[in-house]
């Protein structure tokens, strides 16, 4: 399933399988080869909060980011697959609408990525969360990464739900009515 490659790396060979909209990744044959792999899941980002009159909005958080890779920072641990039952289900969430009018409103949260099958957990990533325009930020700017927060008020709270290693951080503070930007992967966003 998914766009197919393979990549040579040192003295290792690998099949990549990328899935840019929602599919089933079917292992039909596992023969020699190790079981195990590595995923990278990441969900859609919110969309900016909209404003009427001039003044600022926050900037939509980015996707929850969950991997595997060794090595990586925030790596999680790992996953085999099997040829039985063989099915795995993609999810690939998309990037948050723009945030509608009229007046002043946040942005919307970004769509849910997961990894699963029945023998295994799913692994999921949680759509970064919309913009704010209000204080405080509304329930949408909460998401795996959070929206940036308006106004001097803080932005919408990252890893949400929770999961270890995080899978995103807390969108920026305001400035006096400024917006702030988005949570991303690695770090909160950054101030109005």
């Amino acid at each position: 399933g998914g766009v197919i490659s393979d990549y040579t790396s040192g003295s290792k060979v690998y099949r990549a399988h990328i899935f840019t909209n929602s599919g089933t990744f079917d292992v039909s044959s596992i023969g020699t080869l190790p079981s195990s792999v590595e995923y990278l899941v990441v969900a859609g980002g919110g969309s900016g909060g909209r404003t009427n009159n001039g003044y600022g909005a926050g900037g939509g958080g980015a996707g929850g980011f969950r991997t595997n890779l060794t090595g990586h920072p925030l790596a999680g641990g790992g996953l085999s697959v099997s040829a039985s039952p063989g099915s795995y289900t993609i999810t690939v969430g998309a990037g948050g609408a723009g945030a509608s009018g009229p007046g002043d409103n946040p942005g919307n949260k970004g769509g849910t990525s997961s990894f699963a099958g029945p023998d295994i957990t799913t692994i999921t990533s949680t759509g970064g969360g919309g913009g704010a325009r209000n204080n405080p930020a509304p329930a949408n700017c909460t998401g795996g990464s959070g929206g940036g927060g308006y106004n001097s008020y803080a932005g919408g709270p990252g890893n949400n739900p929770p999961v270890s290693p995080a899978q995103g951080f807390a969108g920026g503070t305001g400035s006096p009515e400024g917006g702030a930007g988005g949570g991303g992967a690695t770090g909160a966003g950054g101030s109005g």
